[in-house]
């Protein structure tokens, strides 16, 4: 990742809590549950997701697929190994995701290499589910009660 000015880190902070999300998806399988980390930003205005492509260098461009009667969205999202150096570089400047941006770091720092001979320990089943439930309730649209 390219190094940010504090004016490009706030700015995209602001993107991020505006137009962002910040989150884990869990799917439930009948011999695993499985996670996926996720960081995007959509909008319609595709100089600007260009433009946090440029100047992070990270992330993948995405057309979102239009639906009737709504403008064409495009979404900038970032892989998995991605994620952990950029939530650090504009963390300080978030509002509104910050802490679900804390939680996912949290929860990044939970992951490891899983294989049928090295199953995840009751206990870090626990924090996954529990920082997944907590990003669930923090992510979920409306007011919150």
């Amino acid at each position: 990742m390219k190094v940010l000015t504090i004016a490009q880190a706030a700015y995209i902070a602001g993107l991020l809590d505006g137009e962002g999300y910040v989150g884990v998806t869990r799917k439930i399988n009948t011999h695993y549950t499985s996670y996926a980390v996720h960081v995007t930003i959509t909008m319609t205005n595709l100089k600007v997701i260009n433009w946090l492509k440029d100047i992070t260098g990270i992330g993948r461009i995405h057309n979102v697929i239009k639906s009737k009667n709504h403008k064409q969205k495009y979404s900038w999202y970032l892989r998995v190994d991605e994620i952990k150096e950029f939530l650090n570089s504009i963390k300080d400047y978030l509002i509104v995701k910050r802490l679900q941006a804390s939680l996912l770091l949290e929860f990044l720092s939970t992951l490891r290499k899983v294989n049928q001979y090295n199953m995840l320990t009751v206990e870090e089943k626990i924090e996954k589910e529990l920082i997944y439930e907590e990003l669930r309730k923090l992510n979920k649209k409306g007011d919150i009660v």
